[in-house]
């Protein structure tokens, strides 16, 4: 018997009415590719008919009966059954694109190392489109569907015991294990609810979860549920063991000496744990061995595309609740990133924040603003406040009328030390990568505040900053 190339598991529990056409959509779809194919249908003990209704596709369709045991016991067991060197999991109510599988298989075919192969879908009308496979966004977010093409040699099985998110689950198993999974960057299939193209009962928008219900002291059922079910997988993979912040630290061209104050401040920090992602610009091996020194992730780029793009490389790595920009050309306190932490805990609407910031002198530097003008800038170009240092214009965006040593909500702060909460991020994406160095933070301060969130300078934190290091080595 030639081997089956797929094998498409269908478990199924009262599915009389929804089974008859989805089975003849999927054996026609196989049937016009002219390639071998199996179809497993898991009858969980359904009592509405279905085995009736499966009577006339048993020369074409492989019908396993058991017990009901539940979803996860029957995809199991049609994986048991499976042959195929591919497998996918598609319930009843699955919609596939007429060019899912093949645009799934073209993905696995270029991309070898990896073992599933998962896509952008609709649930009702509501679409969630495909994010690019990530290890560190899949220990802090389910994003790949069930609905999924995998490798049989590469896939684990479902884990019987789970009953809420048993597709996170999986790939966080594979993850473990180090199988990966690539995007298709397409929409490939419709989940029906009801058999219509509408939201579920069950689905809730995003901005739900976000609210602190436990502040409040009363929390929906369905939230709750939602928290109880992602605490099974959080304790099962520690994933609440990700660290507090992710340092990120743009290097070019610094001298060692500098670095080294840097990377001894930040292996020293207290109170928190971090991760460190030193992101080289200008291709210095020296800094490689830096980073090795105090255990930080060494990421090098082919050329030098700015400091927005450098930063966003160390954002697609880092797992942490925060993320700190960390000029190369600071030296921070044992505790001021602890404390930071603090701060934004119990300050859940902070998406941006930033400190007071010295000269190695102790001298204060001027490092909250207000947003930009063209006055103000038009002078900032011809150096006005060199010769002019008390022009209206220059103290108003500078916010000389401000004390630095006031905690205060202001509209921009310095890069050289800049928190961003992880949730910011994940709503409102990385730095724009068209500023090469100058206004990104700014900009991105913008969108924070645009987006609903604030940006908040504490009084009570200090570090030091070589102000003109980095700018100059650029």
């Amino acid at each position: 018997m030639t081997r089956p190339r797929w094998s498409v598991v269908l478990p199924a529990f009262n599915e009389a009415r929804r089974l008859p056409p989805y089975l003849d959509d999927v054996v026609g779809y196989f049937d016009g590719r002219g390639e071998p194919y199996e179809v497993i249908v898991v009858d969980d003990g359904s009592t509405d008919g279905t085995t009736e209704a499966l009577a006339p596709y048993r020369d074409r369709v492989r019908i396993v009966r058991q017990e009901n045991r539940g979803s996860n016991p029957a995809r199991n067991r049609g994986l048991n059954e499976a042959r195929g060197e591919f497998v996918i999991f598609c319930d009843a109510d699955i919609v596939m694109r007429p060019d899912m599988l093949k645009r799934m298989q073209d993905a696995l075919d270029h991309h070898p190392e990896a073992s599933y192969a998962y896509s952008g879908f609709y649930f009702g009308w509501k679409h969630f489109r495909g994010v690019p496979w990530s290890p560190e966004r899949l220990r802090r977010q389910n994003y790949v569907h069930t609905t999924s093409l995998v490798r049989r040699r590469d896939f684990p099985g479902f884990d019987n015991a789970v009953r809420r998110f048993q597709d996170w689950d999986v790939w966080l198993s594979m993850l473990a294990t180090g199988k990966p999974g690539v995007l298709v960057p397409e929409t490939l299939f419709l989940c029906m609810i009801d058999g219509k193209s509408r939201i579920g009962s069950s689905w809730l928008p995003s901005f739900v979860y976000r609210i602190p219900w436990r502040l409040l002291g009363w929390m929906p059922g369905r939230v709750k549920t939602y928290f109880a079910a992602r605490d099974i997988i959080a304790a099962k993979h520690q994933l609440y063991r990700m660290p507090d912040v992710s340092i990120v630290i743009v290097v070019h061209r610094e001298s060692l000496d500098v670095l080294r104050a840097c990377f001894d401040a930040v292996f020293a920090v207290q109170g928190v744990t971090c991760e460190v992602f030193i992101v080289d610009n200008g291709a210095n091996d020296a800094y490689r061995d830096e980073a090795s020194r105090i255990g930080a992730v060494y990421i090098r780029n082919g050329e030098n595309k700015g400091f927005a793009y450098a930063v966003n490389r160390g954002i697609e790595r880092s797992s942490g609740r925060f993320v700190l920009l960390l000029n190369p050309d600071t030296v921070v306190p044992t505790r001021a990133i602890a404390t930071m932490v603090a701060h934004l805990d119990r300050d859940r609407d902070v998406g941006v924040a930033s400190c007071v910031i010295r000269y190695p002198d102790g001298r204060l530097q001027e490092s909250i603003r207000r947003f930009p003008g063209v006055i103000d800038q038009l002078l900032v170009l011809l150096k006005f406040p060199h010769i002019f240092p008390r022009l209206t214009a220059i103290n108003r965006y500078m916010m000389a009328d401000a004390d630095a040593m006031k905690t205060q909500d202001v509209n921009s702060i310095m890069g050289a030390f800049m928190f961003i909460r992880h949730e910011l991020i994940e709503r409102i994406g990385k730095l724009d990568e068209r500023y090469f160095i100058w206004f990104e933070e700014v900009d991105y301060c913008k969108m924070a505040i645009d987006a609903g969130w604030k940006v908040r300078h504490y009084g009570d934190v200090e570090i030091v900053h070589h102000k003109g290091h980095t700018f100059g080595k650029q």
